[in-house]
């Protein structure tokens, strides 16, 4: 019988793929934007004003703490100098205007009728917010960065499960053991759900965090996924 299903484009489903992630990336930072104003008004109310300055340097302090006395050298840093850089190209005029327009609104006469004052607070309540979330840009991009290039740090766990399941697999060959298509589809099938709750929890999290718990946490779930799904493997090569 003549397959009439339409065929789909593998061109398409990566592109869908880039799409989800860079949408995923993106809401991140919106919601982490929305949490910090949250917070303004409630947990950190009386805190100041630079908290998430404060909170990036406390985290490259344990970075420089975990990599050494070289770090000043160090591939990650300059990588972050560049970006930040870039993103200061785009970020800086905006502070500026914001910057101005608080200004321009702190002299504002006060004898201007209650209408007029009531839209000035506004504007000032607006101008806040959005230099919130300037700060919140440069505090996301930091741990953005972080968790893209300390994937390549749990490499050594894919690798210890890739060879543990391999190995388990071969066991199972030779000595008759049974196979389980259901643990190779949930195993496989939880490699991306971890990524995803890894990253958003480190770029949502309001307060410091080490970023070795999240790393080792998600090599660890990825070591085991990856163990447990090709010692289970249904087809033998």
């Amino acid at each position: 019988m003549k397959d009439t299903r339409p065929k789909v484009n593998p061109f398409l489903n990566i592109l869908g793929g880039v799409f989800k992630s860079i949408s995923f990336v993106v809401g991140t930072f919106f919601l982490a934007t929305l949490l910090e104003w949250f917070g303004m008004h409630t947990w950190w109310q009386n805190g100041s004003e630079d908290r998430l300055y404060q909170r990036t340097q406390h985290e490259i302090q344990r970075i420089e703490s975990t990599v050494g006395a070289n770090f000043d050298s160090h591939w990650f840093r300059r990588v972050y100098s560049y970006v930040s850089t870039l993103s200061d190209r785009v970020i800086v005029p905006v502070e500026q205007y914001l910057d101005v327009q608080q200004r321009e609104l702190e002299h504002t006469p006060q004898s201007m009728s209650a209408v007029v004052g009531a839209v000035v607070q506004i504007q000032q309540s607006i101008n806040r917010h959005l230099s919130v979330a300037v700060e919140v840009f440069r505090a996301w991009l930091f741990r953005l960065l972080t968790f893209t290039f300390g994937i390549v740090s749990v490499i050594p766990l894919v690798v210890v499960g890739l060879i543990d399941g391999l190995v388990r697999r071969e066991i199972r060959r030779w000595s008759g053991g049974r196979e389980s298509a259901w643990l190779f589809v949930f195993a496989s099938k939880s490699l991306l759900p971890s990524f995803v709750l890894a990253l958003g929890v480190y770029a949502l999290w309001p307060w410091s965090i080490p970023f070795i718990w999240i790393n080792a946490l998600m090599g660890v779930c990825w070591g085991c996924a990856l163990a447990i799904a090709l010692a289970r493997f249904k087809k033998y090569f």
